[in-house]
């Protein structure tokens, strides 16, 4: 064979090794060609890889692991910029688009509720800008703000309260709570309450509203539990069980 027909040959050969993969096959090549939205997981810890079961009291129970990813609860609805994506073993909900933000409707399904427990465990990110992430229940609205990087605040209605020393925000795991005695308000951070307030004549409306923004440096859901309390306003707080802290101190009316 002719030197020329060597070199031929041998770059038949190099063109066959290194040509374009084949497509996927099977049940893989759909996810290869339609990538899903992930979290924006660099300054945020991951959640529990397992799932855990809804409690017995629950009123309302989701930690995303059942969610598909690009979509929402089945029967939940909100802005198209509002999706559940992977965060690692686990999932979380949060604003998908840049700078975007929106907001989820949660319905209340079942018999009227009276006093009741609301608790979301959020991450901010590191560096969180102006991002929020509010609760809205008819005229009752409170939430954890991140006006700058070294500023952190819950507010209730129109009042804002600067957090100090509550380990929350910038990437950290943060539980907010809504507990509702009768017609007290408490909304803690952390454990640590933050506000109380008297508001007679409150009835619970059929859903809940989430609002998220600060785009992609946004608040990152990982769960909602809502259950039912009993009609007593306990001797003292706690930071884990959902019950509220007790009336009397700072903003109390």
């Amino acid at each position: 064979m002719s030197n020329t027909g060597r070199v031929f040959c041998l770059l038949v050969f190099i063109g066959a090794a290194c040509g374009t993969p084949a497509a996927p096959q099977g049940p893989h090549a759909q996810a290869a060609a339609t990538p899903v939205p992930a979290a924006p997981a660099p300054n945020t810890p991951p959640t529990p890889a397992t799932p855990q079961s809804p409690p017995a009291d629950a009123l309302v129970w989701e930690d995303f692991s059942g969610v598909a990813d690009g979509l929402l609860p089945a029967t939940w609805s909100g802005s198209d910029e509002i999706v559940v994506g992977p965060l690692g073993r686990s999932k979380a909900m949060f604003i998908s688009s840049g700078d975007g933000a929106g907001s989820v409707v949660i319905p209340l399904e079942g018999p009227p509720i009276g006093n009741f427990s609301l608790r979301l465990m959020v991450t901010m990110d590191k560096y969180c800008g102006k991002s929020a992430l509010d609760i809205s229940l008819g005229a009752v609205r409170v939430g954890f703000e991140c006006s700058d990087i070294w500023n952190e605040r819950a507010f209730f209605d129109d009042d804002h309260k600067e957090l100090e020393d509550v380990d929350a925000g910038h990437g950290r795991l943060t539980t907010l709570e809504l507990a509702r005695v009768g017609d007290v308000f408490v909304f803690t951070v952390n454990g640590r309450r933050e506000f109380l307030k008297r508001l007679p004549g409150f009835e619970v409306p059929a859903s809940v509203t989430l609002g998220l923004s600060g785009g992609r440096g946004g608040p990152l859901v990982h769960r909602v539990h809502m259950r039912a309390l009993p009609g007593e306003v306990p001797s003292a707080p706690s930071a884990w069980d959902g019950q509220p802290a007790p009336v009397g101190g700072t903003g109390a009316p």
